[in-house]
């Protein structure tokens, strides 16, 4: 820029002492202080002409600067929202199956000959160890499982591999092929001495800007013991929260805050048949706020026994619509 406008300068000064020489009445040191008085104005407009033009050029490059953060931000605000949204259609595409208890839709036919079975024998193993789920049975595709202690169901994990086991697991499996065929649930409880290799759970969930956003997930646990045998549709499920919300600094709910669940479905064993429990997930009090949640699980006895709910079972529910809350 400085060599730009020493050019400005020699060339406006060269011009206008050349005017001023071709007029004679002048003195020589009048045409020199009039050329230099004529290049200074010449470099001043020359000078404001270019400061304008490099002004423009700043404005352009800040207002595309400002576009493309701008679509950076919008972009990421679109993801933070797909993924808000695909959390929701996945707690509501739960609920739907757990209340549609059994797994299937529809009633399946359940085969209790051809099982799936577990690669490691249950009982004490060390960290570290990798168990596999194997079928013989050629009518059955694929296998789901679960290691939370409530019944697997077709949207729960689906096997596709070894499993490492890192700390106490309680594995449920069936096996589901076409025909609406699926098998019963095989069982295996692994103990695992040394816990210390799992991971470190997040004891609270932390609202940004004042707003717990739809698709957010609570840890939630249950509170007391529960049996079929008791159990009625219409009764209260006993869910507490299992970890603080905070806003900021401060506790806007705390763990063991009361949840509103209910039973959905409530059959006692009987006979051959296992007892079964389907609880929904309603919503969440805070601040005097009713918190709409979406959640559910569903638990199937074992052969001839009643479905037994133990305190501190694990339950994830989501937030179904944003909710503003105070710090």
């Amino acid at each position: 820029m400085k060599t730009i406008l020493l050019a400005f300068v020699l060339g406006s000064f060269s011009s206008a002492a050349v005017a001023i020489a071709q007029d004679p009445a002048t003195s020589p040191m009048q045409q020199a202080a009039q050329a230099s008085q004529q290049a200074m104005q010449q470099v001043a407009q020359q000078a404001a002409l270019f400061n304008q033009q490099l002004s423009q050029s700043s404005r352009l490059a800040m207002q595309q600067a400002s576009q493309f953060n701008q679509q950076v931000m919008d972009a990421a605000r679109q993801s933070s929202l797909e993924q808000q949204i695909a959390g929701l259609q996945a707690a509501r595409q739960r609920r739907h199956r757990c209340l549609n208890a059994p797994p299937l839709d529809a009633e399946p036919t359940i085969d209790n000959d051809n099982l799936p079975f577990f690669s490691v024998k249950p009982g004490r193993v060390k960290a570290g160890t990798t168990v596999r789920i194997k079928w013989r049975a050629s009518q059955y595709d694929t296998v789901y499982y679960s290691t939370d202690g409530w019944t697997p169901t077709i949207i729960s994990t689906l096997y596709t591999g070894s499993i490492p086991i890192n700390q106490t697991t309680h594995f449920q499996a069936f096996a589901i092929g076409p025909g609406n065929v699926r098998s019963a649930i095989v069982r295996a409880d692994y103990r695992v001495d040394r816990a210390g290799s799992a991971p470190p759970i997040e004891q609270s969930v932390q609202i940004n800007g004042g707003l717990l956003r739809a698709g957010t997930s609570l840890r939630l646990a249950a509170g007391s013991t529960v049996s079929s045998a008791f159990a009625r549709v219409g009764d209260k499920a006993p869910l507490v929260l299992d970890q603080d919300v905070k806003s900021g600094g401060t506790v806007v709910a705390a763990k063991g805050t009361p949840v509103d669940a209910v039973f959905t479905y409530a059959d006692p064993a009987a006979g051959a048949d296992a007892g079964d429990l389907v609880f929904e997930v309603h919503s969440l009090n805070i601040q005097g706020k009713k918190i709409p949640l979406l959640g559910a699980e569903f638990l199937e006895g074992q052969t001839h026994q009643q479905a037994i709910i133990q305190p501190g079972m694990p339950v994830i529910a989501t937030v179904a619509t944003d909710t503003p809350l105070k710090p």
